[in-house]
């Protein structure tokens, strides 16, 4: 439930072990490795400065061996799927196929074939786009290569659109023009003309005039119908070609998976060499700048015993520099990490908030949805996605406990797919079902609709009052006594002060109400003289003004926490429209009981989704915007580690 404490350190490797070593902290991830640019070495000593460089080559070969992989998944059968979107690899099969020198020539054979394929296939595309141009003028005979040998006359052979065909031709009638209409559409007429030489200009002035839109004839030789059977046959090669292509790639995809493994390994060693390019040095001397958390010092350590010319020492963090955050939490509240994920990372030296989120969260999430049987489904969901989900499960556990949550919340209120249960059990007599529904409602929402809106209000002033509390707690952490005093402490007894006055005046004596209205007007006076701190007088009043006008703001925060009541009776009401649907259709003859059981499972479908998310993001809303506020900012920088990386393969840890 904290910051992990983070030490600085500096390792100092001679240049014969650096690449080994960068390996080791690649594979233990250990180190959250600074950039030459962020490296305090390089800022003290610049003759130990460097140029970083990507690896050019082995870059262009992964790029290419990923376009390869993506080519032979139309053959291949990797078993990969949603829930498992990585192979699944052991570590000996990733280190054989990484050791295997033998299948970089495999995948060269695969990347002639890809390209070779995307050549034939633009070859392809062009031709095909010249028969289509070609097969609109097939009824015209005469050989292309001969239009243009004719002494006295001019060929003109194009479009024009319709609109202006009929002008056309009747200001040819004045010239010696044979016009003939090969094909028209709606958007073109196309047509052959032989005009007289003498007169070709002004027919040509014409046309032109008119969007005439010529078609190029002079690449081809023959007649239409001969140029359209050639570019038939040599597609048909082409095609011919391609298939032999596809064969080759095809006896090779059932290597796909090793493919994969090859490149997450050369994206590695990619990552790794631009590492070492990165790092500051001399000639015989790397050095590594970073942080690691302080508790696993002794894995570096015990690490480092492999390599005979290599040490670290720790170093003193510069002035105002970031210090990368990592966060640990009991198990209970570890998986609501992917919860404040969202919101981003707490600075180095400030409170971790999963812990004190987790709870409320928990719980306001069931009381927006308040469906038991909701819940159930929800926690079974969750179970089968935290066994079959490959990657990080946080965020499938946490669901896993606001589902419980929504079972406690849905049994309080009496909400079982709305009353659907309970109908059912009292229609049919089923005495102990509908008595253990009773003994667990506490009240419908309904029906007591205020019980709801005092309980959305009592757990807003309860989260509030304990974000405030935690705020004051963690000023008197880092020994600031006067910001937890005057700007937690006093809010938390002047918000208390003036809902006791306001709410329970005719609870309380004459006496304590006097009592607590010159407790008031203290702690009213102690926040507008002293939240603000530092300036002249004038902007320390000015500025505890605006302080105190946050009251407005309070009584919005605290309303805010109406969404519990507003979420909760909408799911209810939702589901009971639902009910009563299918209720009304199963008096229907012959597919009432059909109809009946389509609606429930679509209604009661589409609610759970649509109230589940409502539910999310709401209760996300009164976490980030409500709660955070009152003792969290947020902004740190995530820890990093250099670690190794896949994109393609899961390696899982427990096989060898």
């Amino acid at each position: 439930m904290a910051v992990v404490d983070m030490t600085k350190i500096l390792i100092a490797s001679h240049k014969s072990e650096a690449d080994k070593l960068l390996a080791e902290l690649q594979e233990t991830g250990l180190l959250h490795l600074l950039s030459s640019k962020d490296s305090a070495v390089c800022r003290n000593y610049d003759q130990l400065a460097c140029r970083a460089e990507k690896p050019r080559k082995l870059e262009e070969k992964i790029s290419e061996l990923q376009k390869d992989i993506s080519f032979l998944e139309e053959f291949s059968e990797t078993p990969t799927s949603l829930m498992q979107p990585k192979v699944p690899v052991s570590r000996k099969q990733y280190r054989e196929v990484a050791e295997n020198s033998e299948l970089e020539e495999a995948a060269e054979k695969v990347n002639s074939a890809r390209k070779q394929i995307d050549k034939l296939r633009a070859e392809d595309y062009e031709l095909k786009l010249k028969y289509d141009d070609l097969v609109k003028w097939k009824d015209i005979d005469i050989p292309l290569d001969e239009l243009e040998k004719f002494e006295n006359v001019k060929f003109f052979i194009g479009t024009l659109p319709p609109r202006n065909f009929g002008t056309v031709q009747k200001q040819l009638e004045e010239y010696d023009v044979v016009l003939d209409v090969v094909c028209s559409d709606k958007k073109c007429v196309r047509f052959a003309a032989a005009a007289d030489k003498s007169q070709a200009a002004d027919v040509q002035k014409i046309l032109r005039a008119s969007e005439f839109e010529a078609f190029v004839h002079t690449d081809y030789r023959g007649t239409i119908a001969e140029n359209l059977e050639y570019i038939e046959q040599k597609r048909s090669t082409i095609s011919d070609r391609i298939k032999a292509e596809r064969r080759k790639a095809e006896d090779l995809a059932d290597k796909n998976t090793d493919f994969q493994i090859l490149h997450d390994y050369l994206r590695n060693k990619a990552d790794a060499m631009y590492a070492r390019s990165d790092a500051p040095g001399s000639d015989s001397v790397s050095f590594f700048e970073g942080w690691i958390k302080t508790n696993q010092l002794h894995c570096l350590d015990a690490m480092l015993e492999k390599f005979e010319s290599t040490g670290y020492t720790k170093i003193e963090p510069e002035e105002g520099e970031q210090v990368p955050v990592a966060i640990e939490n009991s198990k209970w509240a570890r998986p609501f990490e992917a919860i404040l994920g969202l919101y981003g990372s707490p600075q180095y030296k400030d409170v971790d908030p999963t812990a004190f989120m987790a709870p409320f969260f928990a719980v306001f999430f069931g009381l927006c949805l308040t469906d038991a049987a909701y819940g159930i489904i929800m926690i079974l969901a969750s179970v089968f996605f935290i066994k079959k989900f490959q990657g990080d499960k946080k965020f499938f556990r946490a669901l896993a406990i606001c589902s419980v949550c929504t079972v406690v919340a849905g049994a309080m209120t009496g909400g079982w797919f709305g009353t659907l249960i309970y109908d059912f059990a009292v229609k049919n007599d089923v005495g102990w079902l509908s008595g253990a529904i009773d003994s667990m409602t506490w009240f419908d929402p309904l029906v007591e609709p205020m019980t709801f809106l005092y309980l959305s209000l009592a757990m807003g002033y309860i989260q509030l009052m304990f974000g405030l509390g935690v705020g004051c707690w963690d000023y008197l952490r880092k020994g600031d006594v006067a910001s937890a005093v005057i700007n937690k402490l006093c809010w938390i007894l002047l918000l208390n002060a003036l809902i006791i006055m306001g709410g329970f005046s005719e609870a309380i004596s004459p006496a304590m109400g006097s009592v607590l209205k010159w407790i008031t007007i203290a702690l009213l006076a102690v926040i507008g003289l002293f939240s603000v701190r530092e300036g002249s007088w004038v902007v320390r009043i000015a500025g505890g003004l605006f302080e105190l006008f946050g009251l407005i703001f309070y009584l919005g925060d605290l309303l805010s926490y109406l969404r519990l009541m507003a979420l909760g009776m909408a799911t209810a009401g939702v589901a009971m429209a639902v009910n009563i649907m299918a209720e009304t259709t199963s008096q229907t003859p012959l597919i009432g009981w059909l109809a009946t059981l389509l609606i429930l499972v679509i209604g009661h479908t589409f609610n759970l989704l649509q109230s589940g998310l409502g539910a999310f993001v709401h209760t996300l809303r009164l976490q980030f915007v409500e709660y955070f506020p009152k003792f969290f900012s947020g902004g740190g920088m995530e820890f990093s580690p250099f670690s190794r990386n896949t994109r393609y393969v899961h390696i899982e840890e427990y096989k060898n």
